[in-house]
C-alpha cells in the first residue's frame, strides 16, 4: 500500500478515535458530567472541562483491579486532593457524585471522601461525603451557620461499611431534603440528621478530595483509599446508575458511536498482560486496519491489511492501564473502538 495513503488513513484512524471519545462523553450516562478523576496515573480531569486537580500528600496506589498507580491513598493525618477553584464544581442542587472508595480504620477518624466547603472557622457550607466513625455513610450540606446540628442537613445510610473493604457509592443530592444514595449498587433509603434550613455555598473554597472539617479537629482527614471520582450537575437516575454498575465509567467512555459501526465477535483475553487477540466476523473475506492507541491519544501500534479470522499482538511492553483498539474495515470502511486493559 502507497506510503502517502497510509499516512492519511492513520491520520484519519486518529481523528476518528479522539472524536469518538468526545462524543462517548456527550452521550447517556455521561450527560452533564462536570469533572471525572479515573486516577490513571495522575489527578487528570477526563470530562474535557480541564479540572485536573492537584495533589497533596496521597500517593498512587493499586485501585480495587489490582492495577498500580490506579488510586490514591490518603493517610489520614493530611493527605488530601484540591480541585481547581471553579463554580461547577461547588454545585446548586440537583447534582451527583460516585466513587470508589475503601475505608482504613475508620473507628478512629471516620474517612473523607470529598468536601466542597473545607474551612476551620467553625462554620458549615457546601457539601460533604464522609463515612463517620462508626462506619455509616453520610452525605449532607450546611447553611452557613456555626459547628453543630442545628446548621448541617444530612442523610445518613441505614448500613454499615467494613474496614478494607472496597465500596461504590453514589450520592444524589437533588434538592434539599430530597438526597438518596447507593452503596455497591443497592439504595439505601437512609434517615435524615441535622436541623439545617438550607444550602449555602462559600465560592471562594475549592472542593477537597480526603478530608472535611466537621468540627472536629482530630477528624478532619481519614485514611483510605478513593478512586474514580466523577461529578455530575443533574440528579442522576436509578436507571443511570445501573448503567454505571454495569459498565463503570472506564467502561461507557470506549463505548463506541452506533453510526458506521462494524461488529467483530470479541477482543481477548481482556485484561491481558501478554498477547490480546481480536476475532472477526467476517473471515478471510475483508481487509481491516487496527490502530492502538493510550487514553491520552498517542499512538501506540498500527496493523495493516489484517485479513485473517483472528488476530493477536504483544502488549507485553505496554504500561498498565487502559487502551483504546480501533478497527477499520478497508472495504466497508465501518469501524469499532473498544477498551483493553493491560495489567
Amino acid at each position: 500500500m502507497d506510503n502517502k495513503i497510509i499516512m492519511k488513513k492513520l491520520i484519519i484512524l486518529v481523528f476518528v478515535v479522539l472524536s469518538s471519545l468526545t462524543t462517548v462523553f456527550s452521550q447517556s450516562i455521561l450527560d452533564s458530567l462536570v469533572v471525572y478523576y479515573p486516577f490513571d496515573g495522575n489527578a487528570n480531569d477526563w470530562s474535557g472541562n480541564g479540572f485536573d486537580a492537584t495533589v497533596s500528600g496521597a500517593v498512587l496506589t493499586p485501585d480495587k483491579d489490582g492495577l498500580s498507580n490506579h488510586a490514591y491513598y490518603f493517610d489520614g493525618t493530611d493527605d488530601h486532593i484540591v480541585m481547581p477553584l471553579d463554580p461547577a464544581l461547588d454545585p446548586d442542587f440537583p447534582f451527583t457524585v460516585a466513587a470508589w472508595i475503601k475505608p482504613y480504620d475508620y473507628a478512629g477518624e471516620g474517612f473523607r471522601l470529598i468536601a466542597s466547603n473545607f474551612r476551620n472557622d467553625g462554620i458549615y457550607s457546601g457539601f460533604w461525603i464522609l463515612i463517620d466513625i462508626n462506619g455509616v455513610l453520610s452525605m449532607g450540606v450546611g447553611d452557613g451557620g456555626g459547628i453543630g446540628s442545628s446548621s448541617y442537613r444530612s442523610l445518613k445510610a441505614t448500613s454499615t461499611m467494613n474496614n478494607n473493604t472496597w465500596y461504590y457509592v453514589v450520592c444524589v443530592f437533588n434538592a434539599f431534603n430530597d438526597f438518596y444514595m447507593y452503596i455497591n449498587c443497592e439504595p439505601d433509603t437512609g434517615y435524615y440528621a441535622g436541623t439545617g434550613s438550607s444550602y449555602v455555598i462559600d465560592p471562594t473554597i475549592p472542593t477537597s478530595l480526603g478530608r472535611h472539617n466537621s468540627g472536629y479537629p482530630s477528624h478532619t482527614y481519614g485514611q483510605g483509599i478513593i478512586d474514580e471520582v466523577a461529578i455530575w450537575n443533574r440528579a442522576l437516575t436509578s436507571g443511570d446508575v445501573t448503567a454505571l454498575c454495569e459498565d463503570q465509567l472506564w467502561e461507557i467512555i470506549s463505548v463506541s458511536t452506533n453510526e458506521n459501526k462494524l461488529e467483530i465477535m470479541g477482543v481477548f483475553p481482556n485484561p491481558t498482560n501478554n498477547f490480546t487477540t481480536v476475532k472477526f466476523n467476517n473471515p478471510g473475506i475483508d481487509s481491516h486496519q487496527i490502530l492502538i492507541t493510550s487514553v491520552d491519544g498517542k499512538v501506540v501500534a498500527v496493523f495493516n491489511d489484517v485479513t485473517d479470522s483472528e488476530f493477536s499482538f504483544d502488549c507485553s511492553d505496554y504500561e498498565q492501564g487502559m487502551y483504546f483498539l480501533h478497527v477499520i474495515n478497508d472495504i466497508t470502511g465501518e469501524s469499532v473502538i473498544e477498551k483493553f486493559i493491560v495489567n
